[in-house]
């Protein structure tokens, strides 16, 4: 009776066996992704720690591997299985085109990483791949895998990363997607119109045989065959103010909202840039590119008939006359290093701002000046030598009486991280005062006035200028400028620096 037990016993086991057999191999195992180990694994002849071992994976090693069933994955391409819970899905980054170099005839694709895994594609020197970071294989080499869904691996030894060089613009010929990769395997990626401008790489060669460039900024790849060179012609850089922005303007990459943003420009600031082509300027010597639509062009002339500033140069005085020539009448002189706000005519004299009086051009040198344009909240500093320096500013609030008072000024003096207290504001108008005591203990770096107590001064407390601000949250009278802006005007004015003031 004892020997039947056991007998019946050992045909249970058996069955079961045979059971457990059959259900692993009828399994649908399924979804092959990498994995890492968390533990030591042990790799098993079936889904069960009852089969016999095969070998080991230490701890941290990728595999391929399907999803789990029943607590158990199977590896890719083998008969072998691993416990589902020592192991972790691998997040897969840094994505980046690569090329195959060096290899003996051909470059084996495998189904996960490592040399155990099936070959089931060949890749050849010079065809170029998106590929992973590197990640260590149980056989001890580095290995990347290829991007995608499907679990395809490549030895990492015989791969060159791309160097792209500098993009090039181009035109799309048709409705196209770009790709994840150089080729028609990879996954579908941004939709590119017909017509659209998108600046380029290189091309290279992917295994389909075709060739590809690469998205500048981008890891998205477009067949060379449907895309022209297009070379716009970006010219006529001039001075523009951003204005109308949402917050801020984007600055792009490239001449498109496709195009990666770089940076941003608050409205009121001020941009050298190009001509309009398509809605877009590119910015002066970058590659940086943005919408035309916020910008307002800066005048590249005064708005006051042709009258600059002039240094009078002359050993004794200058006359001044009334009337352009040495047969009119005396009425008055200045002395060597006076300035004057003049307009010069053709018959070699110059006529004096506001006034019927004339001195001769030829004593008359270019003189550095500042021009306050209040409708357009621009700021310019004619320099002597012919340049200029372009700021946005916020002039005096006009809903509350406080407009800036039009009019042709002198700067008195100025002055350098100034302490207004005491004596230094009894001695101001209201205006400065005003100004001033808003500012707590932000205190202004450059202080430069020319009418009373209204004067040009930095205003760190405003993180916006230009536009409309002035109209409702102007200052108190005063030109209120960035900081940069301000200390550029201080250092290249002095005492008597012509100012005009103008809508």
């Amino acid at each position: 009776m004892k020997l039947k037990k056991i007998v019946s016993l050992v045909l249970l086991i058996i069955v079961i066996l045979a059971t457990t057999k059959v259900e692993a191999a009828t399994i649908q195992w399924k979804n092959y992704i990498a994995y890492k180990a968390i533990a030591d694994l042990i790799v098993r002849s079936g889904p069960g720690t009852s089969y016999s071992k095969v070998t080991t994976i230490k701890k941290g090693y990728p595999m391929s591997a399907s999803d789990a069933v029943n607590g158990w994955r199977k590896l890719n391409g083998k008969n072998e299985y691993v416990e589902a819970s020592k192991t972790t899905k691998v997040e897969w980054k840094n994505y980046a085109a690569y090329q195959v170099e060096n290899a003996n005839v051909y470059l084996n694709v495998r189904t996960g990483p490592g040399l155990s895994y099936t070959a089931n594609k060949k890749f050849y020197n010079g065809e170029v791949i998106s590929v992973t970071e590197e990640i260590k294989g149980t056989d001890g080499l580095l290995w990347r895998k290829i991007r995608g869904k499907n679990e395809l691996y490549v030895a990492s030894s015989y791969l060159q990363k791309i160097s792209w060089g500098t993009a090039t613009t181009y035109t799309v010929n048709q409705d196209l997607h770009a790709e994840y990769g150089p080729g028609d395997f990879y996954t579908d990626a941004s939709t590119y119109k017909k017509g659209t401008i998108v600046r380029l790489t290189k091309q290279v060669k992917s295994p389909d045989g075709k060739y590809w460039r690469k998205v500048d900024g981008k890891e998205l790849y477009i067949p060379s065959s449907l895309v022209t060179a297009t070379a716009i012609p970006w010219k006529n850089y001039k001075t523009y103010v951003v204005t109308g922005a949402a917050g801020v303007l984007n600055v792009r990459k490239g001449p498109g909202t496709n195009f990666e943003i770089v940076t941003t420009y608050k409205n009121g600031e001020i941009v050298k840039a190009s001509d309009s082509i398509n809605g877009w300027r590119k910015v002066e010597g970058k590659e940086m590119y943005i919408s035309s639509q916020y910008t307002k062009i800066v005048s590249t002339t005064s708005n006051i008939d042709g009258y600059y500033a002039y240094k009078v140069k002359v050993d004794d005085s200058l006359n001044v006359r009334k009337g352009a020539g040495t047969n009119y009448e005396i009425i008055g002189s200045y002395k060597n290093g006076d300035v004057v706000f003049a307009k010069p005519l053709s018959n070699g004299w110059s006529k004096l701002y506001g006034q019927t009086k004339y001195v001769n051009s030829s004593y008359l040198v270019m003189a550095s000046w500042v021009e306050v344009d209040i409708s357009d909240q621009i700021v310019t500093l004619h320099k002597k030598n012919g340049t200029k320096y372009v700021s946005s500013c916020v002039t005096g609030n006009v809903s509350a009486g406080n407009a800036t008072p039009k009019g042709v000024y002198k700067v008195y003096y100025k002055l350098y991280s100034p302490t207004f207290t005491g004596e230094t504001l009894s001695g101001m108008s209201k205006y400065a005062q005003n100004d001033i005591l808003l500012m707590g203990d932000a205190r202004v770096g450059y202080w430069m006035p020319f009418n009373g107590g209204i004067g040009f001064h930095d205003a760190s407390w405003r993180s916006e200028f230009g536009g409309t601000i002035y109209k409702t949250n102007g200052s108190h009278g005063c030109v209120n400028l960035p900081k940069e802006a301000a200390k550029q005007i201080f250092l290249n004015i002095d005492q008597g620096t012509m100012v005009r003031v103008h809508e």
